[in-house]
């Protein structure tokens, strides 16, 4: 996971990580990637991990 999320680390200036010390609506979701965190980092690698079985014909 973490190749996936290179350069958007919390901190970096493209961060895909919700932090919020300030902000009590997003305070519960700190450390959780954004939606774009979930998009572009945990989709395309747990797609390319999941394999579809087809029904036998």
């Amino acid at each position: 996971m973490t190749p996936n999320f290179s350069g958007h680390e919390i901190g970096s200036a493209d961060s895909w990580f919700n932090l919020s010390f300030t902000d009590p609506q997003l305070e519960p979701f700190n450390f959780h990637p954004t939606a774009e965190g979930y998009l572009e980092g945990y989709y395309p690698a747990m797609a390319s991990q999941i394999s579809i079985a087809r029904p036998a014909v």
